[in-house]
C-alpha cells in the first residue's frame, strides 16, 4: 500500500503539531495539583529556611487543597537537597527551599559542579532573612569588632559558620583577608548547632542569623557586629561592620532564602506557584516570623524580580570568592 503525502497535507500536519502543545500547557496547569507537593529544605529543622518553608507549605495546602510537606535533607551546605530536586520531574510537585549560596557558590567550590543553576532550576521566589550577626564568646572579652580583631591577632581565633561557600563562610574569610589575621572557620549544618561549642569555649565566635544571636546575647557571649546598612531595631547597641571600619562591600551584600523548582516546569504552574509564595509571605503568620527573626526588609520577590536580582548580585559573589582565593574541591 502506498501513502501519498501532498504538500498541503504536510503543512496542515506540521501546523497541527505546533499548535497542539499550546493547548497542553494550560490543560496541565489547570489540572495541577492532583497530588501532594514536597518542599525539600537543605537546612536543619528550626533554621530560618526551615521555618519559612513550613509557613509557606501550610499556605499552599490551604490554597491548593493538597498536602504540602517539608522534608529536610541537610549536608554539603544545601548541595545534597539541590541535587535531589534537580533530578525530580519538572511537574511542580517537588520544590527546593534553599539559602542563596548553594545556587551561587557551587561553581567556585567544586571543579565539577553537580548542577548549573541557570540550566537546572526555575527561580520562583526570594525571601529575605535579614542581616548576619557576629557574636563573640565571653572568653574573648570582646565587646566590639576592633576588640575581637585584637584578640584574633594574639590568639588563633575560630568562628563558627555554615558549610563551605555559605555566606557566613565567605564573610569569615573576608574578615581574615581585610584584617590580615588568621581566623579558622568551623563549619556546622545549622546556626543553632554552634551555640554549645561557643558556650564551652571551643569556638571564639559565631557568624549566623539574628535568631542565633538572641540566644547568645548576654548568656554565652555578646553580639559585636551586624552586616547591614543600619543598626537592627532589636540590637540598637550593636554597630554595623561599616560603622566599625569594615567597609568591604561583602558586608553589605544580603543573604536570602529562596524557592526554586526543576527546570522545565510549565509556565502557568510557575506563575501560580510564584504568586502563591509571594502571597504567603504577606500572611499574619509569616509577618510574625519575620518579626521573630528581626527581618526588617521584608520585600519578597516573585520569579522575574528574583531572576533580575540573581543576575545582578551573583557576579559580585563570584568576584569575592576569587579575591578570597577559594580553591575548588
Amino acid at each position: 500500500m502506498t501513502i501519498n503525502i501532498t504538500r498541503r497535507c504536510f503543512i496542515k500536519a506540521a501546523t497541527s503539531a505546533v499548535v497542539l502543545p499550546t493547548f497542553a500547557a494550560p490543560a496541565v496547569a489547570q489540572a495541577w495539583p492532583t497530588k501532594q507537593i514536597r518542599i525539600v529544605c537543605g537546612q536543619t529543622p528550626g533554621s530560618t529556611a526551615d521555618i519559612f518553608a513550613r509557613n509557606i507549605a501550610d499556605y499552599l495546602k490551604e490554597k491548593l487543597g493538597q498536602t504540602v510537606f517539608v522534608e529536610n535533607k541537610t549536608g554539603a551546605n544545601g548541595l545534597i537537597a539541590a541535587v535531589e530536586v534537580k533530578r525530580a520531574p519538572a511537574d511542580g510537585y517537588t520544590l527546593l527551599m534553599s539559602t542563596a549560596s548553594p545556587l551561587i557558590m557551587q561553581r567556585k567550590m567544586y571543579k565539577d559542579p553537580p548542577y548549573d543553576t541557570a540550566k537546572d532550576f526555575e527561580l520562583l521566589s526570594l525571601i529575605p532573612i535579614g542581616p548576619l550577626v557576629l557574636s563573640a564568646s565571653i572568653k574573648t572579652g570582646a565587646t566590639n569588632l576592633a576588640e575581637f580583631i585584637a584578640y584574633a591577632k594574639v590568639n588563633k581565633a575560630s568562628i563558627g559558620c555554615l558549610g563551605p561557600g555559605s555566606f557566613p563562610h565567605i564573610m569569615v574569610a573576608e574578615m581574615a583577608r581585610v584584617y590580615g589575621v588568621e581566623i579558622q572557620p568551623v563549619q556546622y549544618r545549622g546556626d543553632m548547632a554552634q551555640i554549645p561549642d561557643l558556650a564551652s569555649g571551643q569556638i571564639d565566635a559565631t557568624f549566623g542569623s539574628y535568631n542565633t544571636a538572641r540566644t547568645i546575647e548576654g548568656v554565652h557571649g555578646r553580639v559585636i557586629a551586624v552586616t547591614n546598612k543600619r543598626r537592627l531595631s532589636k540590637l540598637p547597641h550593636v554597630g554595623t561592620f561599616d560603622e566599625q571600619g569594615a567597609t568591604s562591600k561583602v558586608f553589605d551584600l544580603r543573604p536570602y532564602t529562596c524557592l526554586v523548582g526543576p527546570k522545565g516546569i510549565a509556565e502557568p504552574i510557575l506563575e501560580r506557584l510564584s504568586g502563591l509564595i509571594v502571597e504567603a509571605a504577606a500572611t499574619d503568620r509569616m509577618v510574625a516570623t519575620f518579626e521573630t527573626f528581626n527581618v526588617e526588609d521584608r520585600t519578597v520577590l516573585g520569579r522575574r524580580d528574583f531572576q533580575k536580582l540573581y543576575d545582578e548580585e551573583t557576579p559580585v559573589w563570584l568576584r569575592v570568592a576569587d579575591q578570597i582565593g577559594f580553591e575548588p574541591q
